[in-house]
């Protein structure tokens, strides 16, 4: 499999980039590195495409490459007018090739909607959720703190940086409601983004004069300040 971590982004200049940089090419090619590592591992299952000429069954056909594309979203953030592009081509080789099984993990519903509303063609993505453990959930031989846990939102990333502060005493237990709410709010604002990057197809059957009245009332509502 191919695991790309788009929280590297921030360590490169462009998106082309970090598309090298992930897979250890070089600038050159242009960012084919992930098209040729697919068909590189196609070629070396020979066994299975003489099977696949043969017509044999499915299992016995060619086995597909996995890629990962771990937070996705930061991506997005950093190159909006790249990113989504790029997600459309790469999600190709799933659906059209046959090469690769891919995966975009995103952490909010405006991440995974702007790889939605991308697939207006036909659908092609499917969304699983990962649900924390919820406070009344956790066994009762677990050692975690349920007060701090509820406090940290079942965040256990969180919880581990509050926990670690508290054992230095680098922070008061009367103190933790805040620090969490903060923690979580600068969380939020650097790592997702604030609405999906891409439009919805229902835009496209809108009248233009309707269409400016809900953007107009989607900014007014998004440079609200509470």
């Amino acid at each position: 499999g191919i695991y790309l971590n788009g929280a590297e982004g921030c360590r490169n200049s462009s998106f082309d980039a970090w598309v090298t940089s992930q897979m250890f090419g070089a600038t050159s090619a242009a960012g084919s590195e992930l098209k040729r590592s697919l068909w590189e591992w196609r070629q070396s299952q020979w066994i299975r495409l003489v099977m696949e000429v043969m017509k044999m069954p499915q299992v016995f056909l060619t086995r597909p490459a996995y890629i990962i594309v771990d937070q996705f979203e930061e991506l997005m953030k950093r190159y909006p007018e790249q990113a989504l592009p790029w997600a459309d081509a790469v999600t190709n080789y799933h659906a059209r090739n046959k090469l690769a099984r891919v995966i975009f993990v995103v952490n909010s519903d405006a991440g995974a909607n702007s790889l939605f509303n991308l697939d207006w063609q036909a659908r092609r993505f499917t969304k699983v959720m990962l649900h924390p453990v919820r406070t009344l959930d956790l066994p009762q031989y677990s050692i975690i703190d349920r007060d701090i846990y509820a406090k940290c939102e079942q965040n256990v990333g969180l919880y581990h940086v509050i926990v670690t502060a508290l054992q230095a005493k680098e922070l008061k237990h009367e103190h933790v409601h805040k620090f969490a709410k903060a923690r979580l709010a600068r969380w939020e604002l650097d790592f997702l983004v604030p609405f999906p990057q891409y439009y919805h197809s229902s835009w496209l059957e809108l009248p233009l004069p309707e269409a400016k009245q809900r953007l107009c009332r989607g900014l007014e509502a998004l440079f609200e300040v509470p």
